[in-house]
This record gives C-alpha cells, structure tokens and sequence, in this order.
C-alpha cells in the first residue's frame, strides 16, 4: 500500500426517505475492513435511525414502497433504533476501535450518493474519511459491460444487507484485479 492509502476501509450505507438532499437518514450499517488482506472484516455496525416524526406523505413513492416493503418503517414508527448522533457515535466507536486515523469510505454508490448525505448530516465521522471513496458501483458496471459475470444487486433496500453485498462485490472485483482481469 502507498503512503497515502489508509490501513482501513469504511463500507458503508445508509437508508433514506428518498433520493433528495433534503430527505433524511432512516438506517445506517457501516462494516470496518483491513485493506491489505483481502478486506478482512474486523467489526461491523447497524442502526434503524428514528425520528421524533416521519410523515410517509413527505417520503418519496419509491422509498415509501421500498421501506414498507422491507419493514424499515416498521421498525422506525415501533420506536426501534437511536437518533443519528448516536448512530455516528456508533460507527465512530467501530472506527476508534481500530485507528486514530482516517478510513476511506467504501460501498456501492457511496461517492454520488452517501458521502454528501455524510457530509451534512454526520460531520465528525465525515472528518475522518479520506477524501476519495472507494466506490464498487460504477466498477461493477464497468466490469458487466466488459463481460465480466457480476451477480445482481439485491434489492432489499436495507443497510446490512446493502453493505455487505458491496463488500462481497469489492472482494470479488480486487480479486479479478489482482489476476489480471478476468475478461480481454
């Protein structure tokens, strides 16, 4: 690794009321890797994110369908899950478990979409991610149109399983890279 690459790698993904800056945070999961071996896991993190009110009207249709669907909300209006300082706190302990330095923020779509989201709404932990992100979604797509097999996303719109399929990806395609690149 070069000198200015980090020991550790953030995967990370939030849950939102939709796809606008203005919409909030619903579920965070954040899972703390070691680069140089191969991403190896060393602990993870996930919280539902409640509210004092959610109104479903100001949620967008696709986000409401979604979060109904998997039971999110559910899990919001039964008063499951801690306010989103605590949630930051949370995955600021995963970090300081483990450096006192910065992390580079990891996942699917996490340069587009999570870390404006982080930056705003989150600032300590956003103070210690690097400043580029290592982001899987347009690889994964780069690799698909390349004729690499990329299994599908899955779809079930809550944070654990968003992140840990992104991890899975991330190992699958530094492997690939690793070899050389599976498809000429």
């Amino acid at each position: 690794m070069g000198a200015d690459t980090p020991e550790y790698a953030l995967w990370f993904d939030i849950e939102t009321s939709g796809l606008r800056h203005g919409d909030v945070i619903m579920e965070v999961a954040a899972v703390l890797t070691r680069m140089a071996s191969g991403f190896e896991e060393l602990g993870s993190f996930c919280a539902v994110v409640v509210r004092p009110r959610l109104p479903r009207s100001s949620m967008s249709a696709f986000a409401l369908e979604e979060h109904t669907r998997n039971g999110l909300l559910d899990d919001i209006e039964r008063g499951y899950g801690v306010p989103l300082e605590a949630a930051e706190k949370g995955v600021l302990a995963l970090v300081d478990r483990w450096t006192d330095g910065q992390v580079a923020m990891a996942g699917s779509g996490v340069g587009h979409f999570d870390h404006p989201f982080i930056k705003d709404r989150m600032p300590v932990l956003h103070a210690r991610l690097t400043y580029y992100d290592l982001d899987i979604g347009p690889v994964r797509r780069l690799a698909r149109v390349s004729g690499v097999d990329m299994p599908e996303k899955d779809h079930t719109h809550r944070a654990t399983e968003c992140v840990r399929e992104a991890l899975s990806q991330g190992r699958a395609l530094a492997g690939i890279l690793r070899a050389g690149g599976a498809a000429r």
